[in-house]
């Protein structure tokens, strides 16, 4: 889940089901399809419909998964609601595992676990804000470890003792 909230609230943890004792108030998982307009979902032509497709109808299952919204394509309705400033954000990750994994942890008394990377790229459409710096310097505010992904990496290859660079 990636999603926006208003406030934080104290929770009672004495209840079985709640564990964590901060709450999200009026919070909203942004990756929701029913949040954006209904010709997005119908668009077959936008690059990104087939994934839509798979990960809403399919019961899609890889190991990567690869999320892309254009907070454009909210209602505007919903973008009123879950985008108007000022809001927090929240990013929920859950390890999911098959059924064998989750079997062979519960008979041998153990916790499954996965290493994970997780990447998230903001970029302002309409060029309006400084949006790489803001973003930098609020995760360094509230002590994310945080790194940037290089793009562009320069590969040597050797042919015949002769060096040809590549892009």
């Amino acid at each position: 889940m990636f999603g926006s909230y208003d406030h934080k609230t104290a929770r009672d943890i004495t209840q079985k089901t709640i564990k964590n004792p901060v709450g999200a108030d009026k919070r909203q998982n942004i990756l929701a399809p029913n949040l954006y307009s209904k010709k997005v979902n119908k668009n077959i032509e936008d690059k990104f419909s087939s994934e839509r497709m798979l990960i809403s109808y399919g019961n899609k299952y890889q190991p990567v998964k690869k999320w892309s919204v254009n907070f454009d394509e909210f209602t505007p309705a919903n973008k009123e609601h879950f985008l108007k400033g000022p809001k927090n954000w929240y990013l929920k990750l859950e390890g999911l595992f098959r059924h064998y994994t989750e079997a062979k942890a519960e008979a041998q008394n153990f916790t499954p676990s996965q290493e994970f990377c997780c990447i998230i790229t903001i970029k302002d459409t309409k060029k309006r804000g400084n949006i790489y710096n803001e973003v930098t310097q609020l995760l360094n505010n509230f002590s994310f470890i945080h790194g940037n992904v290089k793009i562009r990496q320069e590969v040597e290859i050797r042919v015949n003792s002769k060096i040809n660079k590549m892009r």
